[in-house]
């Protein structure tokens, strides 16, 4: 059966750190031995998206690349190498493929897709390229959280925030979906209380718009944490003294009701001499 390998991207004109997809189309019988390699480029990050799939006589396989540089982007070429076509199928032979030159190795090609990339505003982060960006920043007692959330971009290089305070936590990571990338940052510190924590601004590029946009976290205002945990108990203090107090008051009742019994129980002289 013969072999052909074609390659297409969804976009051909992009800015920096705008990702886009690039498909690998294979047509081979279905008990085909084959390697496949990635595009590369010396100015792209490329991730694979999922795994290949095989699907009315051809075999599928996506990836995203993410320029990193302006102006032409150099992808290299998808290669594949095949060792075997027939009904004979050996699962791992496409791991071998190439060590395996006995078998007759036979390599194709696919042709490179043109791609531009535009430079991105130098006021927003080049890597932030996004169709949308959230960032909320909450308070439990005497620890900030932050989490931010970015859709259609790269991430792992969302920067850390800058808050005052001990880092007791951070993480990112990245989730790659059909529907693009969607980049996650977590990050807490430990602050001192009577403090007002101010704005904070996180500049992205919108994809879609092609302009550069700011997230804004409102100002947070962290409580002197000693005066909330004194005005926390004081009701509690207020309410242990009126017991003391009313215990006390039963007392002293208890007392003058026993003294005014004996006193009735005293003999009087009513006929004195």
């Amino acid at each position: 059966m013969s072999f052909s390998i074609l390659s297409s991207i969804n976009r051909d004109d992009v800015f920096i750190g705008q990702s886009f997809i690039y498909t690998v189309t294979i047509k081979a019988d279905k008990y085909t031995d084959f390697t496949l390699n990635a595009p590369m480029a010396h100015t792209a990050v490329t991730l694979r998206l999922d795994g290949l799939r095989y699907e009315n006589g051809q075999y599928t396989q996506q990836y995203i690349i993410i320029p990193v540089q302006a102006g032409p982007l150099e992808l290299g070429k998808a290669v594949a190498y095949v060792s075997r076509m027939g009904e004979n199928y050996n699962p791992y032979a496409q791991f071998f493929a190439r060590e395996q030159a006995d078998k007759g190795l036979h390599m194709f090609q696919s042709g490179v897709p043109a791609v531009q990339v535009r430079p991105a505003d130098s006021g927003c982060l080049p890597w932030l390229v996004a169709t949308d960006v959230q960032a909320v920043r909450k308070l439990d007692g005497d620890v900030v959280a932050m989490a931010i959330t970015a859709y259609g971009q790269l991430g792992q290089l969302i920067e850390k925030p800058d808050m005052p305070g001990m880092v007791i936590h951070g993480h990112a990571d990245t989730e790659i979906t059909h529907k693009g990338i969607i980049g996650r940052r977590s990050d807490s510190w430990r602050v001192q209380g009577n403090t007002v924590l101010p704005a904070l601004e996180v500049k992205w590029w919108d994809e879609n718009a092609g302009i550069c946009r700011v997230t804004q976290v409102p100002p947070l205002y962290v409580p002197n944490l000693v005066d909330a945990k004194s005005a926390l108990h004081q009701p509690m203090m207020w309410l242990v003294l009126g017991v003391l107090a009313m215990k006390a008051s039963l007392f002293v009742i208890f007392v003058i009701m026993v003294r005014n019994y004996f006193r009735k129980k005293q003999p009087r002289d009513l006929y004195p001499l």
